[in-house]
Order: structure tokens, then sequence, then C-alpha cells
């Protein structure tokens, strides 16, 4: 009997989840990212449907399934053809994006009407008052990764995320210069986890904005489908971000 490729994978690398970078092309380009590079190839929808049909064949049903990039929101409508894909075969599976939040509030609305359980936000220059409206919509969870660069809007945000319940990290490479009250955040922080990560840190060791785990050997717990149509599970393959 014929083994099948995808499924030896899968079972040696004890895959549970599904990440799916569209493209690695992005619109920011923030000294905090995990790419090298910036590649404007975008998946072809033919090929991801061809790993649904080899998932399905050997029955995958991965934990959740993670839309990331460079920056999803980048395909505009196009981005649907591939949720739409997706929840062919997953109706079911939890799904998440992981965005700049750079796209206008409708787009978010929408993917969320999709399909889309979870946003993750990786951003420095957040707009409060967009997040506001964008929380508002309670269908779906949110996650914020925020780096701070100045504390104009961190008091604000914190208090947001705390009265909404929403998961926080707190991503800061000036906390020792004091230019953000860090005591006064520890004290409200009793309903969410907070965390504070130096930038070498979480580069090097904690990769706080790739959504998955790793084991010694750089490798992943997530079959990540890449823009050039490839496949992996090991970050440094990722980062390269062609």
């Amino acid at each position: 009997m014929k083994i099948n490729i995808y499924e030896k994978f899968i079972k040696q690398n004890k895959i549970t989840d599904l990440h799916i970078f569209l493209t690695f092309n992005c619109n920011k380009k923030c000294k905090f990212c995990y790419q090298k590079n910036y590649s404007k190839n975008t998946l072809n929808i033919n090929k991801l449907k061809y790993y649904l049909e080899e998932f399905k064949k050997i029955n995958f049903i991965p934990n959740k399934i993670i839309f990331n990039g460079g920056e999803p929101s980048l395909l505009k409508d196009k981005f649907f053809d591939y949720l739409n894909l997706i929840n062919e075969y997953y109706p079911t599976i939890y799904k998440s994006i992981n965005t700049n939040f750079t796209a206008n509030i409708e787009f978010y609305n929408k993917i969320i009407i999709n399909g889309i359980n979870n946003i993750s936000i990786n951003a420095i220059d957040l707009n409060y008052n967009k997040l506001k409206k964008i929380i508002k919509n309670r269908l779906a969870t949110y996650r914020l990764n925020y780096v701070v660069e100045s504390d104009s809007n961190i008091k604000k945000i914190f208090k947001l995320c705390y009265n909404k319940k929403i998961s926080l990290t707190i991503c800061n490479n000036f906390i020792n210069e004091e230019k953000v009250d860090i005591t006064t955040l520890l004290k409200l922080d009793n309903a969410i986890k907070t965390q504070f990560f130096l930038y070498e840190k979480y580069l090097l060791k904690d990769y706080v904005f790739f959504t998955c785990s790793f084991n010694k050997m750089g490798r992943t717990n997530s079959f990540s489908i890449l823009p050039n149509g490839g496949y992996t599970n090991k970050f440094e393959i990722i980062r390269q971000g062609k």
C-alpha cells in the first residue's frame, strides 16, 4: 500500500494545526517581524484545494486554522475565496487571522461574519478608536500583541482590553527606560494575563508573533502552506519570506 507523504509528514512531526501563508507581501516593515523577505507571491487557490483534498483522504482534521502573512488583508476580496474554500472542508474548525490591523473595519467585520473566530492583531501604530469599534463585534475573540513605541495609547488600550477581557501582550524595548508606567499597569492586571517581552527575547526565543509551538530543532506543530505552494513545519523556512 502506497504511503501518503502528507500523512507520514503529519504523523512524524506530530502536526496539530494548519497555517496558511497566503502571501509574504506586507504594507508594513515592522522591526519586530520575523520575516527576512517580503515576496509578493500569492498562494494559488487550486494548490490550497489540492492540499485540502489530500487532507481529506487521510482524515486530517486540524485543531485550528490560522491565516498568516505577510499581511492577509492585502488580498482584499480575494481573501474570501480562500476562506470560503476552507469553510467547505472545515466548517466547524476554529479559524484565526494574524493581521497588522491596517485594513478597514468593514473587512474585519466581514471576515467575522464569514467564519473567522479570532483576530490576532500585531501592531505598533495602533488606532485606538478603530480597535474600540471592531471589538464591539462579539462574534469573534481578539488577541492584541502591541509593540509600544510611545505611551500615548497604552493606558487606554490596556483598560479597554481589561474591560473587554481581551488577551493582551505588551511588547516593549524601553521598559527599563521607564517611558511607560509599568507599575500602574501591573496593578490593573488582575483580569487578563499581560506579558512583557524585550525585542531580543521574543525574536530569539519566544516568537510571540508566530502562534504555534516549537521544539528544540526549530520545528513547529503546524503544517504550514507557503505562498509558493510548498509546505513546511520549519520556522526558519517561513522566516525567509519567499
